[in-house]
């Protein structure tokens, strides 16, 4: 018999990482959060592309919050 898995993950927190970079279609510029001693600061990171933001948050074990905006280019 098959199991089918659970609704949510158990104890996940979007902010369990020190760092979490949040980046718009089509994914040049994004906002890093990070956590440092308590407190949270932001900056921009620009990348070539999604995929190399992506490299870089597996490379620095940073969360990634991708989503989609109404125009790709204003990103």
């Amino acid at each position: 018999m098959a199991h089918l898995p659970p609704q949510n993950i158990p104890a996940f927190e979007p902010f369990s990482q020190r760092k979490t970079l949040f980046l718009p279609a089509p994914g040049r510029v994004g906002v890093l959060v990070e956590t440092v001693n308590g407190r949270r600061r932001s900056r921009n990171k620009k990348f070539t592309s999604a995929a190399a933001a992506l490299a870089w948050c597996i490379k620095h074990r940073g969360n990634l919050v991708f989503f989609c905006n109404d125009d790709p280019a204003q990103n």
